[in-house]
This record gives structure tokens, C-alpha cells and sequence, in this order.
């Protein structure tokens, strides 16, 4: 199912259960998996810097519009999108949506 959403690019899973990433594993050789340990808890995350390339495609502009929300969209140099995300606590902490 992830090699059909993303035919032409690489999707890697970064997973702090090893637990996950086995059961995932054992059905789907195919993906690309790997355990890391995060160094922070999302509680204590600042702004989160999201790159966004081949915008000019369907798929990647609708995500983007989607799930990032062009009020975070910070620059735009050709094909590429770079956004600001707030720390979650700021975005719902009055308890509307994200976008």
C-alpha cells in the first residue's frame, strides 16, 4: 500500500517501539523501518521545520493544504515549500483545529 502512494520517491518509518517496527515488519518486508530514540517528548518540542518538495503535484499541494496549513508556509523557492509548525501545545491549547 506505501510503495502506491509514493511510486517514485522512498518512505522510511522512524519508530521508537521495536516492538512496532518488528510486527511491521514480519507482514511487510518491503518497507523501510527503523528503530530510533527520540531524544526529546513531544511536550518539550519547539518549532518543527517541514521541507515539502514537488509541490507543483497534485498529491504533494493537497497534503500540503491538508496537514500542514498554508498559515505555517514560511518560504517558497520553486518546487519547494518550507514550513513553520507551532509546538502542538500552542496550536490546541484553545481547542480549535490545527489549520
Amino acid at each position: 500500500m506505501w510503495a502506491s502512494f509514493n511510486t517514485r520517491g522512498k518512505t522510511v518509518f522512524l519508530e521508537e517501539d521495536p516492538t512496532w517496527v518488528q510486527t511491521v515488519l514480519k507482514d511487510a518486508s518491503d518497507l523501510n523501518a527503523a528503530v530510533i530514540k527520540y531524544q526529546t517528548k513531544l511536550s518539550e518540542v519547539g518549532v518543527t521545520h517541514v521541507f515539502l518538495h514537488d509541490v507543483n503535484q497534485k498529491v504533494e499541494k493537497a497534503y500540503a493544504n491538508e496537514f500542514l496549513c498554508e498559515k505555517y508556509r514560511k518560504h517558497v523557492i520553486g518546487r519547494l515549500w518550507h514550513f513553520e509548525m507551532p509546538p502542538t501545545r500552542k496550536v490546541t491549547s484553545d481547542g480549535g483545529w490545527f489549520c
